[in-house]
């Protein structure tokens, strides 16, 4: 029912993206924009009601900026905001250590092959 509306107002592409109190989110500032719509209409539009209804503009833009940054995803389709830098950096010292280990173990290899030849 909402998917539509939510379409019209250019929220389709990252719908699917949203937990469900994100959409839950967007269907009840719906409701209350078109609530207030249709009072500020009945009342001539007071200045409470148009303060109101500014102020959950904002809180809309608000909401679709902070989707809006979580869409950011980096190479390999990760969100940026869901991978911690502390831990990036934890498994990049963990591919050097076991590059460093791989080295170790093939100069090994090589020792141990001499010696065998030598016999």
């Amino acid at each position: 029912m909402y998917l539509p509306l939510l379409a019209e107002a250019g929220l389709g592409d990252f719908v699917t993206q949203l937990g469900v109190g994100g959409i839950f989110a967007i269907i009840i500032l719906r409701e209350v924009f078109g609530f207030l719509a249709k009072k500020r209409d009945k009342n001539g539009g007071s200045t409470a009601q148009t303060d109101m209804f500014t102020l959950l503009r904002a809180i809309e833009a608000g909401t679709t900026e902070l989707v809006r940054l979580h869409d950011v995803k980096d190479e390999d389709g990760v969100p940026v905001w869901y991978v911690r830098k502390s831990l990036e950096r934890q498994i990049e010292r963990l591919v050097l250590g076991v590059a460093g280990m791989t080295k170790a173990v093939e100069t090994q290899t090589e020792v141990l092959e001499k010696l065998a030849e030598g016999d």
